[in-house]
């Protein structure tokens, strides 16, 4: 039976517009609970691992895998923020959680701060600390094919230079071995990419400042650790995440560096957050950008995606009535209330249909970020998508009801014309997923 919490992404273009539908507390409780624990329950923490010592510093890192692993895993290299001169690796581990829920392992990093070594020390600890990774890989079955490396703000920063630098830039000789550090894609959420221009003018940082001190050669050294230094062919796919109004990290260096690495020729793309600051995104905000990591680890064989389920009707796969309809809140003659599956909550639906099966070119399912979880991602015609485009233009910020079998089962509001393509998302398990996209292509 097809269980009830889910959520409607509609995917406009290239990405994903995702919607928070209402929840009772006492259900978010218990639903958050029972997570934690599937995650506790999973999961073999090994925490403080020392992984360089450096100016009689001892860096440390915490490793997170799957219990039971039967082989090699995707793993994310977590480094934490806080202009490289504060923040912690503990104060950061909830950054890990989409990664572990999405069935990865997870190394998050700790490094020099200002505090301990100025620049580049930092730089170096997290080329260190994957080179860490790539030799510990058969012990905790890191998958070093699949490495993907993210922080948020200076771990974004570096982030980019762990996975960009090339040997030459002789920026991690402070540990040993000789394998050449490479990974499968870099997530940067908004991390400085010159860092050179924070130290003077118009976007002058007290924390880039703090982190260069009053060495004579600072903008050598700021050169040396700038992403933007080593943009060339053939680096790993890149997705950034940054907001427009960013008061911290100019939104320029994520532009400066989209067009440098598009020029390049290598795999990139900006996430825009129009008004957005330093982070602190909304959910709305949170879950795009994440939606749009996923579909780009996805697209570049990093993240694993299942293929469209099999069409074979004789399997017993009842048909499942699928439904988009206009709907509001309040009620009026023309319009028959229905309850929301999930909330309890009444709208009232418009007598006009937007989508039904009919309407819809194939139905497929693919991995969600939740452990376990999948989503049915449908395409329309393309007739179904000028009507859809028609019926919703004026209906933004209004809900539209997703049905099934005839059952109110969501109503996100409408945050923009519904394009051609749509995604129900959440707690489907892989058979219930499978059932409902079969039952829809089974026109």
């Amino acid at each position: 039976m097809m269980r009830k919490h889910f959520c409607l992404s509609l995917i406009p273009a290239a990405f994903v517009i995702a919607f928070a539908l209402p929840d009772a507390a006492r259900g978010q409780f218990v639903e958050g609970a029972a997570r934690s624990g599937d995650l506790s329950n999973r999961y073999r923490i090994v925490s403080n691992v020392t992984y360089v010592t450096a100016n009689n510093y001892e860096a440390k890192l915490d490793v997170y895998v799957p219990r039971n692993l039967a082989g090699p895993n995707p793993t994310m290299i977590y480094i934490h923020g806080g202009g490289w001169v504060g923040g912690s690796k503990e104060t950061s581990w909830l950054a890990i959680v989409p990664y572990l829920e999405a069935g990865w392992s997870a190394v998050n990093v700790e490094y020099r701060l200002a505090r301990v070594s100025l620049a580049p020390a930092a730089v170096e600890d997290c080329r260190c600390a994957l080179r860490w990774v790539m030799r510990n890989a058969k012990e905790y079955n890191f998958d070093t094919s699949k490495l993907v490396v993210t922080g948020h703000s200076a771990g974004g920063h570096l982030s980019l230079t762990t996975g960009m630098l090339p040997a030459p830039a002789g920026l991690d000789r402070q540990c040993p071995g000789n394998e050449e550090l490479k990974v499968a894609a870099i997530v940067n959420w908004f991390g400085i990419t010159d860092v050179a221009d924070l130290l003077d003018g118009p976007n002058m940082q007290s924390y880039a400042v703090a982190w260069l001190g009053s060495m004579p050669n600072r903008e050598e050294v700021a050169r040396r650790a700038s992403p933007l230094t080593y943009v060339r062919a053939g680096l790993p796919p890149i997705i950034t995440i940054h907001g427009d109004a960013d008061p911290t990290v100019p939104y320029s260096h994520a532009v400066r560096l989209h067009e440098a690495l598009t020029k390049a020729g290598v795999a990139n793309q900006l996430i825009t957050i129009p008004g957005g600051k330093h982070g602190g995104f909304s959910h709305d905000e949170t879950v795009r950008a994440y939606t749009a990591v996923r579909e780009f680890l996805t697209k570049h064989g990093v993240m694993k995606a299942t293929g469209s389920p099999s069409m074979d009707k004789t399997g017993g796969q009842a048909q499942i009535k699928f439904e988009l309809r206009r709907a509001e809140w309040e009620p009026a003659s023309e319009l028959v209330e229905a309850v929301v599956e999930r909330s309890g909550n009444k709208v009232y639906l418009h007598k006009e249909v937007v989508v039904t099966n009919s309407d819809i070119v194939a139905a497929q399912v693919v991995q969600g970020f939740t452990l376990g979880n999948f989503s049915i991602k449908v395409t329309f015609t393309k007739e179904a998508s000028e009507r859809i485009a028609n019926a919703t233009a004026q209906h933004i910020g209004k809900p539209m009801a997703i049905l099934f079998d005839g059952k109110v089962v969501s109503a996100p509001v409408l945050f923009e014309r519904l394009s051609d393509r749509a995604q129900i998302s959440g707690s489907f398990k892989k058979e219930e997923a499978e059932r409902v996209a079969n039952g829809i292509n089974s026109k």
